[in-house]
């Protein structure tokens, strides 16, 4: 399942980089201001699913944005590679802007009262759960990136589908919080046993 599941994104990722990322780095643009772009489009995103008991137009909006913000966090990494300027500086800034985008959003959510505050908060700590166990494991050598069911693509795909379906069920934002949720820790599991079972 790793295996093909990185075949998959090795094949997106080239599409996309001859599609997006090698104009932008024709024209020279700088890899973090897609970082900050991202960032900026997930405190938009928290802000229009606070938003939400005013119109559920907005709910539809936050997913939109949503996707805006993981697509722009899914290709500067790679205009990074492209252009030569990969840095450390970059890979850190990146992390820490993609956990506080998610919180963010998480916040907004719970602030609306779409979903329910528990519901928001399980979500929220199994989706960082998935990144300290890949950040620890990175730590000690193992390379751990697409082990498990879902990343960090997958829970925004699964929001932002729930955010569309909103304004026909309203139920559905909070039942795909907890469909992320249960996923979440399916990949917990597997990322540990993974881990583990390559430690010496």
């Amino acid at each position: 399942m790793t295996s093909s599941k990185r075949r998959m994104e090795k094949s997106l990722l080239t599409t996309i980089s001859n599609k997006v990322i090698s104009p932008l780095a024709r024209r020279g643009l700088d890899p973090f201001i897609l970082t900050y772009s991202a960032f900026g489009a997930s405190i938009l995103t928290a802000c229009l699913y606070a938003l939400a008991v005013r119109s559920k137009i907005l709910v539809v909006l936050g997913g939109v944005t949503l996707l805006v913000a993981g697509f722009l966090d899914a290709i500067d990494g790679e205009l990074a590679r492209t252009t030569g300027k990969v840095s450390e500086k970059g890979s850190f800034l990146d992390s820490v802007f993609d956990k506080l985008g998610e919180s963010a959003v998480a916040i907004g959510i719970a602030l609306s009262g779409i979903a329910s505050s528990i519901v928001v908060l399980v979500f929220i700590v199994c989706s960082l759960l998935v990144s300290y166990v890949r950040a620890k494991a990175e730590q000690l050598g193992i390379e751990i990136a697409g082990v498990g069911l879902v990343e960090r693509a997958e829970r925004i795909i699964i929001l932002a589908v729930a955010s569309f379906i909103y304004p026909f069920w309203g139920k559905s934002l909070e039942y795909g919080l907890l469909l992320i949720a249960a996923l979440s820790v399916i990949t917990i599991v597997q990322r540990v046993i993974y881990a583990y079972n390559r430690l010496k």
